[in-house]
Parts: structure tokens; C-alpha cells; sequence
């Protein structure tokens, strides 16, 4: 989920009674409903795409549109408003702040314990769609399974233990992206979360001082990077279709307070000449500058062409201190790179990789494939319990520093493979027949696992056990579930699983999302 004197975000450039006074001559009121990530541009392509509207296309007058929708709020105030009193410019600042709560921290007027309660009816509510779906299924062909087993859980496929709560409820993000936009003073260097729609040309770029969800080290950070943009000459980005070259800044942490700082830039014009001077006075401000403050581990330099690249398609420069962050899970050590991924709460993983071992059933007989595994977390907790560890992940990177991460722990028994799950997995599993007990542990991105995955292990008979981590099982992963216990067809063909359990892990306090870990099993 960025990312003289140090500049305060929180006071505005100019006046915001102003920009509200021209709004509100000039356009109709209207309710700001939108809805912003820390670690995505609102409805932003990914790659190089030509959109409908850019900031950079906007014109002087569109520049100020953003404004017309909070201006609803003020209606009530309008005398105020126009009058320019001192007390407008708080007015303004505060319902700004309060939308970005509510697009970043929806839950952020709610106690913990609510948003728990919350959180923990929204996912039996998945749970009675899945199994509404699964009844429906096998009363197609007769069978009365998942109806059978609701009398026992309440009315669902499974029983549903009560959500595990974060250890830390604020500033727990040990990863933030911060963005480059305009922000409501009209200042096109502005460094903070978007809210807004791109296709609304509504969007506006905040400061993150309101989020709960980030910590203050991280603002510190960011308020700095503001302070180096006014001072370098060269102009910001806002798309790549513009002629700026500074973007966004991704900041990383670990528990012991270690800070890493990743500046994505893109040399448009510049000589290569020019983009060294650009570099040398981002390491200058932030090694001897006002920057110092920060007091950064690790300081990264990426120029590229895409609003996401890997390692391979753009590398990144260290500038200033340590090649990684380290960080400690179950008292073994993690190395974690610019792009590697990391559970964005430290304290709350525990809980969930604990839950997962709960639900796994480990034995000395058992060998784990562990699947998208990321920077080997899952699997090198669970080493020392179980036979061998096996793990696939896509990104180079992150294979690396598994491997590294096992050598580090000195752990023998774990192997990762680079590759997608999709094209690895059929090699592999010929590989472990006979292998003991497997198991199977899945921790997918958003979307879930590629179908073809699902069809591999539901055909698989070796594979008896399954333990899914979802981060949104609400969405396309909701049909994950449906294919591996659905009643046989000609795709799917294997004995279905059956779900025995669900446990909802709360890793993202003051928002809706939480983890859901499912354990099936075929019987």
C-alpha cells in the first residue's frame, strides 16, 4: 500500500478560501463519493496506456475542478465562504481531511472492536454466498452435501471461527506508496494519497497526515520529499504523457524503525548528464540536506517508463546506505528488497502464519508447496516442522531472496522455483509423489489463483489438503472456492474438496479488508 526546513503538508500554499469562492461562482455543488488505495493510483492504468484525461492535459480553469467537489459541505457555510473568514480555511482543510479518511481509513470513526464485528459479518456473508452456490450446484445432480453440513454452522458450509484482531491498530503499514499530483491549493507538487476518478478529472492529491493506517515516520518522509520537489528545478510528472520527470515514493520500514526510501523518476528529455545531476541532488538532500532528518537505511533510485517495473525491466540505483531491510517473523530473519513482498503488517502476519500452521496439521511426514510464496515467509516458518518445503513464485527477486532468507536461517530443507504457478506446477508435482503427506498452502494476489491452478490441484489425488489465504474472497477468488468442491464435471474431474474451516485475520485495521484463511480438505 509512500514511499531550509521540513514542509508541513497540512498548511496550504495559498488560501483554500479562494479556490472555493471561484468553485463556488463557477460550478454546481456535488457529493464527493470516491474511493482511494495507499498502494494504487485510482483507476490508473498499470502500463504506458494513453487515457481520456491526464492531469497534464488539464487546463488552467480544470485545473480548479477538483475543487467543485467538496463543496458541498460548504453549502450550509456559503456566507462564510465568500466572505473569506479566517475560519474557512480550517472548515476546508478539516472536510478534506475527513474525505481522505474515509476513501483511505473507511472505518476510522468505528472503535476496533466494531470494525472487528463489522468485518467479521461481511465475511459470513461470503461464506453464505459460497455455500448458496455450492447447494446449488450439487442440487443439480442430486446431492444434498453442503445443505447437510449448514445445520451444524449456522447456516454455512463450514464453521467460522471469530476474526483474529491486529496486534497494532495504527501507523502499522510498514510499506506506503506516496504520489506526485495537484493538490487542493493548486500546487502541482504535492505529495500525499489520491481521491478522486481520473475520468471524472476530479482527482486531487492530499497529504496522508489524517490516515490512522500510517505511520509517522513514513509522513515525515514524505513531508520531506515534498520540500526536495519545490526546490529541484526540474518539474514532477503527473502522467507520461507530461514532460516532468519526478513521480511517486514508495517507503518501507521494519519493527527496529529502519526506513527505505524508493524515488521513481522518468528522464523524458533529459540528457543522461542531466539525470545524473538529478540523481546527485537527491542523494545530496536526503544524505546532507534537510532530508537528513529522515534518517533513511536505504535510498533507491528507479527512472522508468511504466507506472510499475520490476527489477529486470527498470533497475533500481542505491543511492544512499543498505542494499536491504531485514525483519524478524517467529525469531527468523527476512531480507526484503525495494519490490519484494512483505505482509504490509509485521505484528499481524504472526498471527496469520501462525493460523495457517493451526489449520495445516504439520508433521515430520509432511512436505509443504507453497504457492505464490513470495519471499518464502510462509514456508520457512513452517521448515523446521515438516519434511521439505517447496515454493513457486514469478518475480526473480523475490525467488532470490527467499533462497537468501533460507540460507540466512539456515534452513536445509526448503527449495524455491521461479516461474508461473500455472506453467511450474505441472513439473513439480510428478516430482513429490510419494513424497508423504502434501500440502498444499496458496497465498495468492487479490484475483486469485490462475484457473488452470485450480484444475491442477483439484485433479491432483495426491494433494489431500489445501490452505487458501485470501485477501479478498469477496471477488474473482470466490470462484477458486466454488471450482475445488463443486460436484465433478468434465474440466474438473477430481474428488472435491470440502471446506472444513474459515478464519478471518484482521491485517488492515480502519479498513474493510481483512485476510481469510480456508482450510479444505478431501475426504
Amino acid at each position: 500500500m509512500g514511499q531550509g526546513r521540513i514542509c508541513h503538508l497540512d498548511k496550504m500554499a495559498a488560501p483554500i478560501s479562494k479556490h472555493f469562492t471561484r468553485v463556488l461562482t463557477n460550478w454546481r455543488f456535488s457529493v464527493f463519493q470516491r474511493q482511494v488505495s495507499t498502494q494504487n493510483k485510482p483507476n490508473k492504468p498499470k502500463r504506458r496506456t494513453k487515457s481520456k484525461v491526464q492531469p497534464s492535459q488539464l487546463t488552467e480553469v480544470e485545473v480548479e475542478k477538483p475543487l467543485q467537489e467538496f463543496t458541498s459541505a460548504f453549502a450550509a457555510t456559503k456566507e462564510v465562504v465568500e466572505h473569506q473568514q479566517p475560519a474557512n480555511t480550517d472548515q476546508a482543510t478539516e472536510y478534506l481531511n475527513n474525505k481522505l479518511r474515509e476513501a483511505v481509513t473507511p472505518l476510522w470513526k468505528l472503535s476496533y472492536d466494531k470494525q472487528l464485528d463489522l468485518k467479521h459479518l461481511r465475511n459470513s456473508s461470503v461464506l453464505l454466498n459460497f455455500t448458496n452456490e455450492l447447494i446449488k450446484q450439487e442440487a443439480a445432480v442430486g446431492s444434498t452435501e453442503t445443505l447437510d453440513r449448514t445445520k451444524n454452522n449456522n447456516g454455512l458450509c463450514c464453521h467460522l471461527e471469530r476474526i483474529k484482531s491486529s496486534p497494532v491498530v495504527d501507523g502499522y503499514r510498514n510499506k506506503s506508496v506516496f504520489n506526485v499530483g495537484t493538490g487542493a491549493d493548486g500546487s502541482r507538487k504535492t505529495v500525499g494519497l489520491f481521491i478522486g476518478e481520473w475520468r471524472k478529472k476530479n482527482v486531487v492529491c492530499l497529504p496522508s497526515g489524517p490516515c490512522q493506517n500510517i505511520s509517522q515516520a513514513h509522513k515525515h518522509v514524505e513531508k520531506a520529499y515534498k520540500q526536495f520537489l519545490l526546490q529541484s528545478p526540474l518539474d514532477v510528472s503527473h502522467s507520461f504523457e507530461d514532460s516532468g520527470n519526478w513521480r511517486e515514493m514508495v517507503v518501507r520500514s521494519n519493527h527496529v524503525g529502519d526506513l527505505m526510501a524508493i524515488v521513481s523518476f522518468v528522464q523524458n528529455e533529459l540528457s543522461d548528464m542531466e539525470k545524473e545531476d538529478a540523481i546527485l541532488s537527491l542523494q545530496d538532500f536526503f544524505a546532507y540536506g534537510e532530508g537528513k532528518d529522515c534518517r533513511l537505511s536505504s535510498l533507491y533510485f528507479q527512472s522508468s517508463t511504466t507506472t510499475t517495473a520490476t527489477n529486470d525491466e527498470a533497475p533500481y540505483h542505491l543511492l544512499l546506505g543498505k542494499k536491504h531491510l531485514h525483519e524478524t517473523l517467529f525469531d527468523l530473519q527476512f531480507r526484503i528488497s525495494p519490490d519484494s513482498f512483505f505482509q504490509v503488517n509485521t505484528a499481524a502476519a504472526e498471527v496469520l502464519y501462525s493460523t495457517v500452521m493451526d489449520l495445516a496439521n504439520l508433521g515430520a511426514n509432511t512436505t509443504v508447496l507453497d504457492l505464490c510464496c513470495g519471499t518464502g515467509t510462509i514456508g520457512l516458518v513452517m521448515a523446521d516442522k515438516v519434511r521439505e518445503v517447496v515454493g513457486i513464485e514469478v518475480i526473480q527477486q523475490a525467488v532470490e531472496d527467499a533462497r537468501i532468507n533460507a540460507e540466512i536461517n539456515a534452513i536445509s530443507n526448503a527449495t524455491f522455483v521461479c516461474g508461473s504457478v500455472e506453467e511450474v506446477l505441472p513439473d513439480i508435482l510428478p516430482t513429490l509423489e510419494g513424497a508423504g503427506d502434501l500440502l498444499v498452502v496458496a497465498n495468492p494476489a487479490r484475483a486469485g489463483l490462475h484457473p488452470r491452478v485450480v484444475r491442477i490441484i483439484r485433479n491432483s489425488p495426491s494433494i489431500k489438503r489445501l490452505v487458501y489465504i485470501c485477501c479478498k474472497p469477496e471477488g474473482t477468488a470466490a470462484r477458486n472456492f466454488t471450482d475445488l468442491c463443486c460436484p465433478p464435471t468434465t474440466r474438473l474431474y477430481g474428488n472435491p474438496f470440502t471446506t472444513i474451516k474459515a478464519v478471518p485475520v484482521d491485517l488492515f485495521p480502519h479498513t474493510h479488508h481483512c485476510e481469510l484463511v480456508l482450510l479444505f480438505e478431501r475426504l
